[in-house]
């Protein structure tokens, strides 16, 4: 399974789904997620609000947020992140 393979199957884990596309299951593990949901946002909002959620952070940039959980889960970018969890 490729690392974005496994990141989806992650998502999936989230939102408590087993089928959809990638950015279905961002839109749905997000929704699952953060407080108050996340209607209305597109998948790249939806995938920031997941990781500041995730990691109690208030970055605002996809490519910001994407570093910052890599590092915290000790991958050297995104493209090194497997799984994405609740807990880091």
């Amino acid at each position: 399974m490729t690392q974005q393979g496994a990141r989806q199957a992650s998502y999936r884990t989230l939102a408590s789904v087993t089928a959809g596309t990638y950015d279905e299951n961002v839109l749905a593990a997000a929704g699952a997620t953060v407080a108050g949901g996340v209607d209305g946002l597109t998948i790249a909002g939806a995938e920031i609000q997941l990781l500041q959620t995730l990691l109690g952070s208030s970055k605002t940039s996809l490519d910001g947020m994407r570093a910052e959980y890599a590092a915290a889960v000790g991958a050297t970018s995104w493209g090194g992140v497997g799984t994405v969890e609740g807990q880091t």
